[in-house]
């Protein structure tokens, strides 16, 4: 049986990771030699490579000093409407980074209603808005990756135990208690998520298109492909992309394989909380809230203001509700089949082949981080071929893509989970004679079941707005909701994008209150008990 399960998974992993892997082989097998010994001498290109890695270092520095200190409040500190920001953090990450773009564009572009209001003081001169740049971008990106590290940092504070600190008090200072014995603990916490941001920043696309960043690699990348149709330039140029993603996600093995990652719905509760004065939560309050105002608040009031008027609402819809439609079909057509092979997935990683465990997360996490881009000329150049039309040209190459992408997240939340339950349960029932099938029926599904609705709610939501994979493998006549907000952002149908910028995060916000209403329903039910 075990042989089934590693034989599954070896075949499934290699199916996911194939366009990859394609991107890599052709790269090296079949490279342009010109355009190899171009990439090598002009200084474009290396320019190119460090603006990209400047982009990827600072975000991920920013994101540490942003996300840290938020994490250490919510989980240490006696914080003021604490269950509020708990649950509004992680927002920013939910909503796509494009939209946060757009949205402060409107806000501090050129014609933006900050910009405008600051030409009005006397002395000021903004020809250019300094937000279209290298550094706005690292703004844009910090904004959406730093509840990643409050994520991590959080799952490292609760596995603490908070006594090891209360005991280091009795000899020393709190802060000196905290560096000496708790910080250590939650560093590998704070690195992989550091990590985790530098590579998702290194190779964002979005942001840079929206902001009209062109020389970073990503963008290159698209151009090559999207624009000159010169796909083994894209691949080549995207070789140190994949290579710099493979190297992050093994460091990020290295600090993970022997630790909890993180597990959505889990019920787990926040330790005891140390005694505070009010100066500490009240600061700590200040600080979250005005992060929670730059990162959700301002750029919502930026979209509402640009959408103008209620009666717009009807015009955007119009404009788009085809691409609803067909974004709404392929996410759930994805959501179910990352849920389905989700499970199978973590059970056999945490039941049957555990050793297996740590080198599939690893892989699984490849797709998620290397440049979206990357993973669509590689399934165009797998899929364009005889056997494979029947894929190529229709919604399942753009299914298959964010299966790549977002079927991580069911297995690291669902194998969480099913670690955190007693093995003894479903060796009884097999020793009843309870099938695989009934198993999971009656022992996983129902004991899960909050993992795999929080795992299908993060995969619908994440597939609803996916951008750089469907601009490259849409089919002919088929756009996404995202690709049609991207169109209509570069040929200025700026109120049309922003109430649909505004629908969409609205879809995504109503979806993730619900998901917490149930948790809340969950965890008083079972406290209650």
């Amino acid at each position: 049986m075990k042989k089934f399960y590693a034989f599954f998974i070896a075949i499934f992993t290699t199916l996911l990771l194939l366009p990859v892997f394609y991107m890599v082989f052709l790269g090296i097998a079949k490279p342009d030699t010109e355009f190899l010994r171009l990439v090598i001498n002009d200084p474009r290109y290396r320019n190119l490579f460090f603006n990209s890695l400047t982009i990827g270092f600072f975000t991920s520095v920013f994101s540490v000093v942003l996300g840290f200190p938020l994490a250490y409040a919510i989980a240490r500190i006696k914080l003021p409407f604490r269950r509020v920001i708990e649950n509004v953090f992680l927002i920013p990450l939910l909503i796509p980074s494009y939209f946060l773009a757009i949205a402060w564009v409107f806000l501090a572009g050129d014609n933006g209603i900050i910009t405008n209001a600051l030409r009005t003081l006397p002395g000021v001169n903004i020809a250019v808005s300094p937000l279209y740049s290298t550094w706005g971008v690292i703004l844009i990106l910090t904004l959406s990756y730093f509840p990643l590290v409050t994520l991590l940092t959080l799952t490292g504070l609760r596995n603490i135990d908070l006594n090891l600190e209360k005991a280091g008090w009795l000899a020393t200072s709190r802060f000196r208690a905290f560096t000496g014995i708790s910080l250590p603990l939650i560093l590998p916490y704070v690195l992989g998520s550091a990590i985790l941001v530098f590579v998702l920043a290194l190779n964002n696309f979005d942001v840079p298109s929206i902001l009209l960043v062109n020389d970073i690699y990503p963008m290159e990348i698209f151009y090559q492909f999207s624009v000159f149709y010169k796909p083994e330039r894209a691949m080549l140029l995207a070789l140190p992309l994949i290579l710099t993603a493979f190297a992050a996600i093994f460091a990020w093995y290295l600090l993970f394989k022997n630790r909890s990652i993180i597990t959505i719905g889990s019920g787990w509760r926040a330790p005891e909380y140390p005694e505070n004065g009010r100066i500490a939560g009240f600061s700590a309050f200040i600080f979250a809230a005005l992060l929670m105002t730059v990162a959700v608040i301002l750029p919502l009031a930026g979209l509402v203001a640009q959408a103008r008027s209620v009666g717009a609402i009807s015009g955007a819809f119009s404009l788009a509700y085809k691409e609803m439609l067909n974004s709404l079909i392929i996410a759930f057509i994805t959501t179910v089949l990352s849920i389905v092979f989700g499970i199978i997935i973590a059970h056999a990683i945490e039941r049957r082949t555990t050793r297996l465990k740590g080198p599939v997360l690893a892989l699984l996490m490849v797709p998620l981080i290397v440049p979206g881009s990357a993973i669509g000329i590689g399934l165009i150049k797998m899929y364009n071929h005889g056997i494979f039309l029947w894929i190529y040209g229709t919604i399942f190459i753009v299914v298959l893509g964010l299966l790549a992408r977002f079927i991580i997240i069911p297995v690291i939340s669902i194998s969480g989970a099913i670690k955190m339950m007693d093995p003894s349960l479903e060796n009884a029932a097999a020793a009843h004679g309870a099938g695989y099938k009934r198993i999971l029926a009656k022992i996983i599904f129902p004991l899960t079941g909050q993992a795999i609705i929080a795992s299908a709610v993060l995969c619908f939501i994440f597939s609803l707005n996916e951008l750089p994979v469907a601009i490259m493998v849409n089919p002919p006549g088929f756009n996404t909701i995202s690709v049609r907000i991207y169109s209509l952002f570069h040929f200025g149908q700026e109120q049309a994008v922003a109430v649909l910028c505004l629908i969409m995060t609205g879809v995504t916000v109503v979806l993730y209150a619900i998901l917490m209403l149930l948790f809340k329903r969950k965890g008083n039910s079972g406290h209650g008990n």
